[in-house]
């Protein structure tokens, strides 16, 4: 028979097997039932995140809040620019404005009471047209302030941050406060405002009351003689509150203190802010002459 004259050589036996495993392993990769590799082709999405994934894995972990307020102050505080003045309800400016920054604005429901009591009241708000003036190199925070101050109202509107979002709010009184004392000098707050957005992250004290002073228009002098202590880093986080307290929280993280020289915020030395603060008390008045003393004839 054929198959005893033929005699099985090893070399034979090794050229058929590889032959098979080559043509076996193309079949496969030919078949549309076949399953698809574990290893993806370089130029393959197989095995790449969804957009979905992607996004899950940037969102936050941890204290989200946080986080996320973070993120919403830096894009309160970053300049933008309106290439023309539009004239809209204060709804659809507050839309465009989300859609220019990515960033949802809620309208506390607080707003929506106080100004149906203010005076004169103001019903459905958001319908009101505003004007939104061309502008450049404005951050966000500074464009809606100048919107809300449209309303001429009292209370008027402010901007905060909180549990994560940026919400519209009525203002604090920015009037007088309650009278200060410093070595024994007793004088009232004067009137440097409210700062509706601060945050600074590891800054020094010289950076970050430079930051203060752009944003607010406050004028505020560091000491040159406190130049050591200034170095010191400083962060915080602060909204609707007033700039005197916030330059007052910076000064003492750097052992320092505040000295009111008009409209003038001047940070320096405990000492020396005793010594200013006794020079510029405020000088009793003279007491009135006693009338004379009329005698009758």
């Amino acid at each position: 028979m054929l198959f005893n004259k033929f005699r099985w050589n090893p070399c034979i036996a090794v050229f058929v097997s590889v032959t098979i495993s080559i043509l076996g392993s193309k079949a496969f990769a030919q078949d549309p039932n076949s399953k698809p590799s574990d290893k993806a082709a370089p130029n393959s999405n197989l095995g790449q995140p969804s957009k979905e994934k992607k996004a899950a894995a940037a969102t936050p972990k941890g204290n989200s809040f946080a986080i996320r307020n973070q993120e919403l102050r830096r894009k309160l505080l970053q300049p933008m620019d309106i290439e023309r003045a539009l004239q809209a309800p204060v709804r659809d400016i507050i839309e465009y404005l989300e859609e220019r920054l990515q960033v949802e604005i809620q309208f506390d429901p607080l707003v929506h009471l106080a100004l149906k009591e203010a005076n004169p009241p103001v019903d459905n708000f958001e319908d009101v047209p505003v004007r939104l003036p061309k502008t450049k190199d404005v951050p966000l925070n500074q464009v809606l302030q100048d919107i809300f101050a449209q309303f001429a109202v009292r209370p008027s509107l402010s901007v905060i941050v909180k549990a994560g979002q940026v919400r519209v709010v009525p203002n604090p009184a920015m009037q007088e406060a309650a009278p200060i004392s410093v070595a024994g000098n007793t004088e009232p707050q004067r009137g440097f405002g409210i700062s509706n957005q601060f945050h600074v992250e590891e800054k020094s004290l010289v950076e970050a009351l430079a930051s203060l002073s752009d944003l607010t228009g406050v004028n505020i002098v560091l000491d040159p003689r406190t130049k050591e202590y200034a170095k010191e880093t400083v962060s915080i986080s602060m909204q609707n509150a007033p700039v005197l307290t916030i330059v007052r929280i910076l000064a003492d993280s750097a052992d320092l203190r505040v000295a009111i020289l008009d409209n003038v915020l001047y940070v320096t030395t405990p000492e020396n802010a005793i010594r200013i603060a006794r020079e510029h008390q405020p000088a009793s008045r003279p007491a009135a002459p006693k009338p004379a003393a009329t005698t009758g004839k």
